[in-house]
């Protein structure tokens, strides 16, 4: 017998499959993919506006201290130079207030400052912010208001300059 041919025989299917393999690979690739339809998005101008809490205007304004726990319960607003009002739908928030800390090593209290910050999908702030600026305001603290991002009639999402509001 002739030990050659039975080589041979065993090959063949190896061979066939991966002609098999080639003939379903290229007949794959011949077939002409759709394009993606592409809707074009108007474009946007997003409005001039103010960031507004009550008289505070943005960028930055100071206001007494005696005004704030009647400050804090407003709501946040964008304003236009025409009067237009847009809702504000999401903002961050961070209240720097003075804190007293006690020095490790001597024991000795001394003044500080610290931040508390959080984001909001909602105005007026939670009561549980409300009660913490309105508790004990003092002059240097600051509210600061940024990533303010409005909406206006149709939808539309932009950002509002940020509002810094000093305590005097």
């Amino acid at each position: 017998m002739n030990f050659s041919y039975f080589t041979r025989m065993r090959k063949m299917p190896v061979l066939g499959l991966f002609f098999f393999s080639l003939l379903v690979g290229l007949t794959a690739y011949s077939q002409k993919p759709n394009p993606p339809k592409i809707t074009p998005i108007a474009k946007f101008k997003p409005p001039v506006v103010t960031t507004k809490l009550g008289r505070a205007a943005s960028p930055q304004t100071s206001i007494p201290v005696q005004e704030i726990p009647d400050l804090v319960r407003l709501s946040l607003r964008a304003w236009d130079a025409k009067g237009n009002n847009y809702r504000v739908v999401y903002y961050q928030l961070m209240y720097t207030r003075r804190v007293v800390t006690e020095d490790e090593n001597t024991g000795e209290a001394k003044p500080a400052m610290d931040m508390i910050s959080s984001d909001f999908f909602q105005t007026p702030l939670t009561t549980r912010w409300i009660d913490a600026i309105s508790a004990a305001p003092k002059k240097g603290e600051k509210l600061h208001f940024f990533d303010v991002m409005a909406i206006d009639e149709k939808g539309r999402r932009f950002l509002a300059p940020d509002l810094i509001v000093t305590f005097e």
